[in-house]
């Protein structure tokens, strides 16, 4: 929420009372990012252990948390901060959902067979898999 200015008018921080009346609502990347997981994971969901083969560096590899419900169901969330693209094998043949958050896309829903997924560069991407 900003009055437009880019900063320029000085309204902004404390002094918030021009955007009473005359102001833009702007989303950002930070927000649709969040949404790849509070969209998807749930209270009552559990952290489960998932690991990445080979082991990757935190500077340019690929991150992964899982989350389990109570029902049949796994959400993944992976973090690629690597700036090309990674493939990831899931080992399964199934097609899976999968919703991504990068420069071009915000939460934009697809479909990839579980085996053989590809994870944009500087991208985080939710896996929806039900057993």
């Amino acid at each position: 929420l900003d009055d437009g200015s880019q900063g320029h008018t000085g309204n902004m921080g404390s002094q918030t009372k021009s955007l009473m009346h005359d102001d833009q609502i702007r989303d950002s990347k930070l927000l649709w990012a969040l949404g790849n997981y509070s969209r998807f994971i749930r209270p009552g969901m559990v952290r489960v252990k998932c690991d990445i083969e080979p082991a990757q560096s935190v500077e340019d590899g690929v991150l992964v948390s899982g989350y389990k419900a109570t029902k049949d169901g796994l959400v993944l969330v992976l973090v690629n901060l690597s700036s090309e693209q990674q493939r990831c094998d899931l080992g399964s043949s199934k097609a899976v959902e999968i919703y991504t958050t990068n420069s071009e896309k915000n939460l934009e829903k697809s479909s990839q067979k579980a085996s053989s997924l590809t994870i944009p560069a500087r991208a985080v991407v939710t896996i929806l898999l039900e057993h």
